[in-house]
């Protein structure tokens, strides 16, 4: 079973490392963050003046990432995930690149089935599944 790498980007650009879970548990991380205090902690910060971002979560396995950021509500999320791609140079010289995935204002189901295929997905066909998500 493959586990992600959890951490916290919280609203005062500060990350805490929270461990590292298969998906099931790193959806319940993610379900038990205390996103409505983080938000209006953010909210606090940005009044007085500070620099402040929306909280965010991170999922990284081997060397790639998915982050899952909460601006308003935990019920809507921005996905964004980067996942390998292999390309062939003139048909000759094979490349592996890194493609960028993003997916705006999803539910909090639609989240876990995305989080869900990039932990679980084969990294080499993780390409073509978010290449056929994004397009429906």
């Amino acid at each position: 079973m493959k586990t992600a790498k959890v951490s916290v980007t919280m609203p005062d650009l500060s990350v805490r490392d929270i461990g590292e879970y298969g998906v099931d548990d790193a959806l319940a991380a993610f379900d038990a963050f205390p996103w409505e205090d983080e938000l209006r902690r953010m909210k606090q910060l940005a009044e007085k003046g500070e620099e402040v971002i929306s909280p965010d979560m991170m999922f990284t396995v081997s060397r790639y990432d998915f982050s899952a950021t909460v601006h308003k509500s935990p019920r809507e999320i921005n996905v964004e995930l980067c996942v390998p791609k292999n390309v062939n140079i003139f048909g000759l010289f094979p490349l592996r690149t890194t493609k960028y995935f993003r997916f705006l204002k999803v539910s909090r189901f639609q989240m876990e089935g995305l989080l869900r295929a990039f932990i679980s997905i084969p990294t080499d066909e993780q390409f073509a599944y978010f290449s056929a998500k994004k397009k429906a």
